[in-house]
């Protein structure tokens, strides 16, 4: 997913030369008996555990001390009750026939690219060689991919820590920014807050720079120099996969071309400006750690002034706009009602498409595929009836065609009633394209069609009996959406959906 949310531990361009190793399948193995076996010795001496967390309390001065305890011994607890759940995810070190056969993880790509702190973009160049996969000893890492079948997938060389999971926030997250700098300073979440870490940017500010020039800078500044203006801001985000750079990673070839190129001093018009063209190729740092998945955020600008002599509050808008995306997004009823307030700050002030005089909106949606997807399972039952020859029985097949993929049956010889019972898998689909069975009839000189039939496919299963020229022909297909997706074509999103 190449425009896919990438989260970013992001290091300055400079610092580069670190380090790391991997770990083969029998040491995830022993370091999972010993943990295992430490955590058994914990729980049993309830007495010495309780004492010892009491002990900690009193020591911890922050709130949040406690809740770090108890979520360790909840983990320990967790970690006894599916021991077999690390092992069955491990990675393992590959041998090299294994490695070349399999492909990459997904979002391979994304660690190890340029970003632009300032405009809060990806640059499209990659300061790290994330594609090498094999070590000095010609192994590599394999995952297995729950999310694609359990398919067996390498990491790039320079990749460690890769993990596969599903975690879709089931609520909006909403706030109210009163500034440009303030809703800047929440959007550049994506970036961990270290970025400066070395800059000495203490006199000019980090939120002068970090997003300054990115497109949401832009938009609340220009609504902003019309009117005093608050920021409504409402995001939902999925995650499925996540993992980091290693602490050596090898330089990209490009990379490392453009380095030696660069002047020794920075004392000239000259030198100045070749350092320049290397921020823009490749940024002011690199992403060292991705989370992959995709995020919607909301951003409305409402002019407050404006707003208060129409008679609505700062929160009231903030929570009405937040009803009104989440009835969007399918959390809540598309019919339900909402409150006379809001009803009339919704509808009363919205005209194509903006709330008139007062709030406009934007909205980025990164990452993710479009709506629309799911599992395509086709099973060719039989034929009845079917006489496409006059004077000798049909040699039946069928033909299936979906968005440029391509299936055919076996061929039943001598038979106007074949039977078939065939089941074919074509995947991850798009939905929306039609699903075509052309009946064939096979002839020596050449082949005859018996008739088409064509369908739209929907979720569920759907059992169809598709009147030919001369006979009838049965079929079933199964559309299962992709997670998170629901609706008769997986069009709609849903926090439930699995």
């Amino acid at each position: 997913m190449e425009g896919s949310r990438n989260s970013a531990n992001l290091h300055f361009s400079s610092s580069f030369l670190l380090s790391h190793r991997r770990v083969n399948r029998e040491e995830i193995e022993d370091q999972e008996k010993e943990i295992i076996a430490k955590a058994r010795v914990l729980l049993d001496n309830n007495r010495q555990k309780k004492i010892f967390l009491e002990e900690k309390k009193k020591k911890v001065t922050m709130p949040a001390g406690r809740h770090q305890w108890e979520s360790f011994v909840l983990f320990v607890q967790a970690l006894l009750l599916v021991p077999g759940v690390h092992r069955v995810q491990a990675c393992w070190i590959g041998t090299g026939p294994e490695c070349e056969k399999a492909p990459f993880v997904p979002g391979h790509n994304l660690a190890g690219e340029g970003f632009d702190v300032v405009r809060l973009r990806r640059t499209g160049a990659y300061v790290i060689n994330v594609k090498a996969h094999l070590s000095d000893n010609h192994t590599c890492t394999l995952c297995p991919n729950r999310f694609q079948e359990g398919q067996v997938q390498r990491l790039p060389a320079s990749v460690l820590d890769w993990r596969p999971f599903s975690r879709c926030s089931k609520q909006l997250s909403s706030a109210l920014h009163h500034s440009v700098e303030s809703l800047l300073r929440s959007s550049n979440s994506l970036v961990n807050n270290n970025w400066g870490l070395g800059l000495s940017l203490d006199s000019i500010g980090h939120g002068v720079l970090g997003g300054s020039r990115s497109d949401l800078a832009k938009f609340a500044r220009s609504q902003h120099s019309v009117d005093k203006a608050t920021f409504a801001l409402h995001e939902i985000s999925c995650t499925y996969y996540s993992f980091r750079l290693a602490d050596h990673p090898q330089l990209s070839a490009e990379f490392l071309k453009h380095l030696r190129r660069l002047p020794q001093a920075l004392n000239s018009d000259q030198s100045k400006a070749s350092y320049r063209r290397l921020i823009d190729t490749y940024g002011t740092h690199y992403i060292h750690q991705v989370h992959l998945g995709g995020k919607v955020r909301r951003i409305t600008a409402f002019r407050t002034c404006l707003a208060t002599l129409k008679g609505f509050s700062e929160t009231e808008i903030k929570n009405c706009l937040n009803v009104e995306l989440r009835v969007a997004l399918g959390f809540l009823p598309a019919n339900m009602s909402f409150s006379n307030n809001c009803d009339g700050l919704l509808k009363g002030n919205m005209s194509m498409g903006f709330y008139q005089g007062f709030m406009t909106h934007k909205i980025e949606v990164i990452g993710g595929e479009r709506a629309g997807r799911g599992t395509l399972t086709v099973e060719v039952h039989r034929g009845a009836g079917l006489k496409a020859d006059t004077f000798t029985k049909t040699d039946a097949y069928v033909k299936i065609f979906y968005s440029g993929m391509y299936e055919e049956t076996e061929t039943v010889m001598d038979n106007n009633d074949p039977v078939w019972n065939a089941t074919y898998e074509f995947g991850s689909v798009e939905l929306g394209q039609p699903l075509r069975f052309e009946v064939w009839d096979k002839d020596v000189l050449y082949n005859d069609m018996a008739g088409t039939c064509v369908v739209f496919p929907e979720r569920g299963r759907h059992s169809v009996g598709c009147k030919l020229r001369k006979g009838v022909f049965y079929f079933t297909y199964t559309i299962t959406c992709d997670a998170h997706l629901t609706g008769f074509r997986c069009g709609r999103y849903s926090p439930n959906a699995e």
